[in-house]
């Protein structure tokens, strides 16, 4: 998926290098420089692919993340040697909500195996509950309706800030819908709002990504390899019964046993049932923590409409703040 000329430097160094593809280098993609928790820096290559943030850019930075519409995201650990980075991003043809579809169809039902699932094990285990623990963060998001070779790629000129706080009763009534109901369930109300169609569906994208880490996931679905390589693993799931609504997908798995991203449709069973899904790209993994808990970098929903177009909810979470209990007020106390 990538190639390292030489890792960038660790803390306060400097980290350069160019996004580059089979066919040279990528222009307009987003490099940014992540804590565990937090956005700490970007830039935008231009047209020789090439980044530079600076030593003090670096400081606190575990891993790169290079987004850019038609590939697949990529995040690379940030190691204890000097050098350029040469990162190598893997091209993604379709739209998002396109390539999703098409990859569920293809993929799902599937055979699973025991070392696909002894994979998914090795990725949970890294990972505490968040049960019983509030998270917040500030975001930039976009919300509307879009022709459907823009799912993945928010309307810039529509932008907005804002945030999103799910305390530890949030995240327990997430889950106990699941339970009752799977991952798809009849909407509160229909009509005008885009937001609400005949189905509601959990914030996998958002909020509640750790759910792909949970036992209840596990247990509700199958898992087999797509393929993997010396850079990264693919894990497919799918429902282990089909009789009932669940999610047809892919994680993409690094080296070092961390999830890069996932993407999925929901599947459901329901003669009435609507094409939607999303996509999350995780946040590093911190290993310095005792109890991490797997975060969102950025995240994706879409829904198809019935006219043909698509409502997408596209979101950057810029940096998440965890804390035990019922917190409602932690994004107002300073970072």
């Amino acid at each position: 998926m990538f190639s390292i000329a030489a890792l960038a430097a660790g803390a306060s160094a400097q980290v350069a290098g160019t996004v580059v593809t089979d066919g040279g280098p990528v222009a307009g993609a987003r490099v940014e420089l992540w804590s565990p928790t937090r956005r700490v820096a970007e830039r935008v290559t231009g047209a020789d692919g090439a980044f530079k943030f600076v030593a003090l850019d670096s400081v606190t930075a575990t891993a790169i993340l290079v987004r850019r519409i038609g590939f697949a995201p990529l995040r690379v650990a940030l190691a204890s040697a000097s050098g350029p980075l040469t990162l190598r991003l893997r091209p993604v043809p379709q739209t998002l909500a396109e390539v999703t579809v098409r990859a569920a169809k293809d993929l799902c039902p599937n055979q699973p195996t025991d070392s696909a699932r002894a994979a998914w094990t090795r990725l949970q285990v890294r990972y505490a509950s968040g049960s019983g623990f509030s998270r917040g963060t500030k975001t930039l998001q976009f919300n509307g309706i879009v022709p459907k070779e823009m799912i993945g790629e928010p309307d810039t000129a529509r932008l907005f800030r804002g945030e999103t706080v799910t305390t530890a009763t949030g995240v327990a009534y997430d889950q106990l819908l699941i339970v009752r109901f799977g991952y798809a369930w009849p909407s509160p109300r229909e009509g005008g709002d885009p937001d609400y169609g005949i189905w509601s569906y959990p914030r996998l994208d958002a909020d509640y990504v750790e759910h792909f880490v949970e036992p209840m996931f596990a247990q509700r679905h199958l898992f087999s390899m797509a393929r993997g390589s010396d850079d990264e693993v693919e894990l497919i799931f799918c429902p282990a019964d089909r009789k009932r609504s669940g999610l047809e997908g892919m994680f993409r798995i690094a080296a070092d046993g961390s999830p890069i991203s996932a993407r999925w449709v929901f599947y459901n069973p329901d003669s009435e049932a609507e094409e939607a899904g999303g996509e999350v790209t995780f946040a590093p993994l911190d290993d310095r923590s005792a109890h991490p808990i797997l975060l969102a970098a950025t995240g994706v929903f879409w829904r198809k409409l019935k006219h043909g177009d698509y409502y997408e909810r596209w979101q950057e979470f810029e940096g998440w703040k965890v804390e035990a209990g019922d917190s409602h007020s932690m994004l107002s106390k300073p970072n």
